[in-house]
């Protein structure tokens, strides 16, 4: 160690700041620093001011001397004004004030000015490492290593206490080597205590180097130093995150042994490790142990054990711990609802989950997105509680919380499908109102619902949206959009969409080209339709079965059957194989035309290239056959599709009711009706239509009325075609006043007259008996 400096000099330095200070414009500072012993006859808020007044930017400083602030600083501690002393060296060691002496300067003049009385370990290195460790901690200087080094060099050390604190500061930083060097150093000076151990243990278990933090636990034993009760829960702690469940309660038997205490801390992470084990079982054991102690569980125990419970599906349990813990004044927390809403979600028990989530909500308490997420996806995929998920869903963005892509992709999905789509619009509108963005997908999944609703005009007005907002879109956008058009016939909609896809970089694809060939088909628009499958050609797609199978059906809805075939045969040449769906489409077209042998002809090649005829195929020839007033055929289809094993549904019977209603059997069409109602397959609207045809057109007035009754019953709703098939009965038989009530009737149920139900009931009223009805005049 340095002799302390002689009084002459310390002399001569008083002298030359006494001429200084006569210059000065802030006396007061510098009369402490020329004599720093005045400050002790100051009280602690005037010594502060001066301290705090203190700068090296004013041009009266000259560039000083640190001895004076370090004299003025030993005088301070000594006289045990220590904020003071920190607050002096807080202004002296702050980059921004430009003291202009180095920092390692100033060290080396506490190191310098300070007494022989302190020996070794003056009370101003303290302050000084402490000071840097707690005030410039975030320095990238690691001024609290170079303050404890400069020292060091001088033959100073600071005390056990400070260099604890300064080895805690250390490891917080994760410096393990620089930390351990300060330990090593120490070490030569003073004797380490189990504070000193526990940081550097802390720091291996943290990193997972438990065989490490286990050695240094050693030696600090066998230097005689008794672990106090943190570093044992330090070292049980790491032992049980690296599932070391055995050697953890060795270490806390030995702990008992050496008669250190345990606490709440040791048993909480006992427990905790045990279930995270599990090793349920020893839980009960240390949970005696407690009591034996008079150890009430905390929070944080009845946590791991509620945790516990949860992952293993024990809701019931963990509900029960609840009611305990709060019986025992123990409130539960956050983590604690958390954990058993979760659970109670995983279990479906989504009552006790929404019950429990509203007591959350109630008491403000921070809930984790993920929750907030669970809750929402089980209510609206599981619950089909969707005014709840709604609910939470505002809540959670009114709090900040971004649910996640996958979530609103479903909620939106799902709305849509329950005809919601003004509150998925709206759902969608608060997370871009909120900042949060929305991806493509979910966009497409809305889009994709208007379009499906029909309601274009909204579709397009979300595209606008996007687009305005810079919002991500593909080429899944435009298609979902594209086909939309053409399915509601808005052919030049779809063009233009197309048109617009390629403008923004997006290539048309087959899905693409489908659609519009599917659009023009459906209008009848072949030579449109054609024009696009040359357009698919130029660009190089490869046609495939579907396209083929498109043009092939809109010719044949055509009664174009001829270019239909040469399509057909366009196909097999190309070495694609026809399917059942591009033969029902063929056999419909020669059924439309009446041509039955080409038909059956057709049917035969299907069924020798092993393409299986499904419902359609039966019902298509059905048709055919009965079109062609040849019933038996049909009605050998129809015993044919019941020996195939074919599942008959309402369009099979319907098919051969009907051709018994155009043969005007109807009492084999009534048979048949019996049949399918005794087979559990419920008729539809047309199924009554045809069968109420068939009776006016027989005659039987009084079997129409009981039959359009019974459709009524069955909460099957008329449509203008059953309404016209009674005018018409009625009409023939002269039942011009009944037909007043079924305009009536068909009025309230939003229909208008068309134009065959007018020349319908012109035509009976204009008979030569109801003449005068017609004109108006009164009967005699």
């Amino acid at each position: 160690m340095r002799p302390p400096p002689p009084p002459f000099l310390l002399l001569l330095l008083r002298r030359k700041y006494l001429r200084f200070l006569s210059s000065s414009s802030s006396p007061s500072i510098h009369a402490l620093l020329s004599d720093p012993s005045a400050a002790t006859s100051l009280p602690s808020h005037r010594l502060n001011a001066l301290i705090s007044s203190l700068s090296f930017k004013s041009p009266q400083y000259p560039d000083p001397d640190p001895r004076p602030y370090a004299l003025l600083l030993h005088s301070l501690v000594k006289s045990e004004f220590i904020p003071p002393a920190r607050l002096l060296l807080v202004r002296l060691l702050d980059p921004s004030n430009s003291a202009p002496f180095s920092f390692l300067e100033f060290v080396g003049a506490v190191a310098d000015t300070a007494d022989s009385e302190s020996g070794s370990f003056p009370p101003a290195v303290d302050v000084v490492v402490h000071v840097c460790c707690v005030n410039f901690k975030n320095s990238r200087l690691n001024l609290h290593l170079e303050a404890f080094w400069a020292f060091i060099s001088r033959g100073f050390c600071p005390s056990v206490r400070t260099c604890n604190y300064l080895i805690w500061s250390v490891v917080k930083g994760g410096d393990f080597v620089a930390a351990r060097k300060v330990f090593d150093e120490m070490s030569k000076w003073l004797s380490p205590d189990s504070f000193s151990y526990t940081p550097l243990i802390e720091l291996k278990c943290k990193n997972g180097e438990i065989k490490e933090a286990v050695e240094i636990f050693s030696e600090m034993e066998k230097k005689g130093v008794l672990p106090w009760v943190i570093a044992y829960n330090v070292l049980l702690d790491g032992l049980c995150k690296n599932r070391m469940i055995n050697e953890a309660l060795k270490y806390k038997e030995n702990m008992v042994k050496r008669g250190v205490k345990p606490n709440i801390i040791t048993f909480g992470i006992l427990i905790n490790g045990l279930v995270k084990c599990n090793r349920f079982e020893a839980v009960d054991g240390v949970l005696r142990e407690m009591k034996e102690m008079s150890i009430e569980p905390n929070e944080f125990i009845y946590n791991a054990l509620i945790g516990w419970n949860c992952r293993k599906g024990n809701c019931r349990e963990a509900l029960r711990l609840v009611d305990e813990m709060t019986s025992k004044k123990i409130m539960p927390n956050v983590v604690t609802y958390n954990l058993i809403v979760k659970a109670l979600c995983t279990d479906g028990d989504m009552i006790q989950a929404e019950r429990l989530f509203e007591v959350m909500l109630s008491k403000r308490m921070d809930i984790h997105v993920g929750l907030f997420s669970t809750m929402i996806f089980w209510l609206v995929t599981k619950e089909n509680r969707l005014d709840s998920a709604l609910r939470f869903f505002r809540e959670m963005v009114g709090r900040n919380l971004r649910p996640n892509d996958s979530l609103m992709t479903t909620f939106i999905k799902e709305l849509c499908k329950k005809n919601m789509h003004k509150l998925a619009k709206e759902v969608w509108l608060v997370l871009l109102d909120k900042g949060f963005g929305v991806n493509v997908v979910t966009s497409n999944v809305l889009l994709h619902g208007f379009c499906g609703l029909g309601n274009m005009k909204e579709a397009i007005g979300l595209l606008r949206v996007i687009i305005d907002r810079k919002l991500g879109l593909d080429r899944v956008t435009y298609n979902i959009l594209i086909e939309g058009s053409c399915k509601e016939g808005k052919m030049e909609q779809g063009l233009m969409l197309r048109d617009d896809m390629i403008k923004r970089g997006f290539k048309p694809d087959i899905y693409t080209y489908n659609s519009l060939i599917h659009g023009f088909c459906n209008l009848g628009r072949m030579e449109e339709a054609v024009k696009v499958l040359n357009e698919i050609k130029s660009e190089g797609f490869s046609l495939d079965i579907v396209l083929f199978g498109t043009i092939i059906n809109g010719f044949c809805k055509k009664k174009e059957i001829d270019k239909a075939m040469a399509y057909f045969h366009d196909l097999i040449d190309l070495g694609l194989k026809p399917n059942e769906i591009v033969y029902n489409s063929l056999i419909g077209g020669y059924c439309r035309e009446v041509n039955i042998s080409k038909a059956i002809e057709l049917f035969d090649d299907m069924k020798s290239k092993g393409i299986v005829p499904n419902n359609v195929t039966y019902c298509t020839l059905m048709h055919g056959f009965c079109k062609a007033g040849q019933i038996e055929d049909a009605k050998k289809i129809f015993k044919t599709m019941k020996e195939t094993g074919l599942k008959l549904d309402v369009v099979s019977y319907t098919t051969i009711i009907n051709g018994y209603c155009e043969m005007g059997q109807m009492e084999d069409a009534r048979k048949l009706f019996d049949e399918m109602l005794s087979n559990n397959i419920l008729p539809n609207k047309l199924t009554y239509t045809v069968l109420i045809q068939g009776y006016n057109k027989t005659g039987e007035r009084e079997k129409a009325s009981r039959t359009f009754n019974e459709m009524v019953e069955r909460g099957i709703v008329p449509d203008s075609f059953t309404y016209n098939s009674f005018v018409l009965g009625f009409c023939e038989s002269g039942k011009i006043g009944d037909v007043a009530k079924v305009f009536d009737e068909m009025s309230e149920r939003g229909f208008e007259l068309d134009e065959v139900a007018c020349t319908a009931l012109v035509h009976g009223i204009t008979k030569p008996w109801r003449k005068e009805e017609a004109c108006g005049e009164p009967k005699p």
